[in-house]
C-alpha cells in the first residue's frame, strides 16, 4: 500500500481507536481528531501531511464535507473516505465525481475499508500515469 499517513476524524472515539489499531498494524501512521474543527485547527499546518483522510460526515462542530472543502483549498486531490451511519448520497453527489473520493457506510467491515483505500490508490496512480504521458501535438 502506498498510503502511509492517515488522518481519522470522527466524534465516536471507539471508531477512531479501532481504525487506529487496524491501520497501524498495516504499517500506517495514524493521527486522530474527535471533530472536524479540532482537526482543522490542529493539523492543517504544512508540517502535517497526510496521504488519506477518513472523515465522519456528521460531527457536532464541523462535519466531514465542510472539513474536506477547507482542506481541499490547501491540499487538493487528497484521497478521502467519507463515512456515515446515514444515507448521505445526496450530500456526496458532486464530490463523488472526483476520483479521489470514496464513501463507506457504517457499520463496515475492515476488508471493505481496505478495498476503498486500494481503489483510491489505484485511481491516484492512474491520474499520475496520465499526467506523465506526452501530449499529442506538443
Amino acid at each position: 500500500m502506498l498510503t502511509r499517513r492517515v488522518l481519522i476524524v470522527d466524534d465516536e472515539i471507539s471508531i477512531c481507536e479501532m481504525l487506529t489499531i487496524f491501520l497501524e498494524n498495516l504499517g500506517m501512521v495514524v493521527t486522530t481528531a474527535c471533530d472536524g474543527l479540532v482537526a482543522w485547527e490542529q493539523y492543517r499546518e504544512p508540517s502535517f501531511s497526510f496521504d488519506l483522510m477518513i472523515l465522519d460526515m456528521v460531527m457536532p462542530k464541523l462535519g466531514g464535507i465542510e472539513l474536506f472543502k477547507r482542506w481541499e483549498v490547501e491540499q487538493p486531490n487528497m484521497n478521502t473516505i467519507f463515512m456515515s451511519g446515514f444515507n448521505m448520497e445526496q450530500e456526496l453527489k458532486e464530490l463523488r465525481k472526483r476520483p479521489y473520493i470514496e464513501f463507506i457506510e457504517k457499520p463496515f467491515d475492515l476488508r471493505s475499508l481496505i478495498q476503498k483505500i486500494q481503489q483510491l490508490e489505484e485511481a491516484k496512480k492512474e491520474i499520475c500515469w496520465r499526467k506523465a504521458q506526452p501530449r499529442e501535438g506538443v
